[in-house]
C-alpha cells in the first residue's frame, strides 16, 4: 500500500478587520482534485511567518494566533473519501 503525503498552499485575500469567515471550501476542493487523491485526510491549519495586518497595528507578531482562534481549534482534519471532501448533510 502506497501512501502519499502533498503538500499545498493557499493564499485568501480578506478585508481586514472583522472578515474572518470565508468560505475556502471551494479552494480546497479544487487542491484535492489537482492532487488526484482520493482516500485520506486534508489537514488545514494557519502557520506562523505570514504578514498579518493585526502585527503591524499592534506589534505583537501574534496575528496567525487570532486567525487559529477563529477556527474551530487551531487546524482541522477532513475526511476524504471518493475524491471528495466528507462535510457532512
Amino acid at each position: 500500500m502506497d501512501f502519499k503525503i502533498i503538500n499545498s498552499y493557499l493564499s485568501i485575500s480578506t478585508g481586514g478587520d472583522t472578515d474572518i469567515i470565508i468560505d475556502i471550501t471551494p479552494h480546497v476542493s479544487k487542491k484535492v482534485t489537482e492532487s488526484r487523491l482520493t482516500e485520506g485526510q486534508v489537514l488545514l491549519f494557519v502557520p506562523e511567518g505570514n504578514f498579518y495586518r493585526h502585527d503591524a497595528r499592534w506589534g505583537d507578531g501574534n496575528g496567525y494566533a487570532h486567525v487559529r482562534a477563529a477556527l474551530p481549534g487551531p487546524s482541522l482534519t477532513v475526511p476524504l473519501t471518493k475524491g471528495s471532501l466528507v462535510l457532512g448533510a
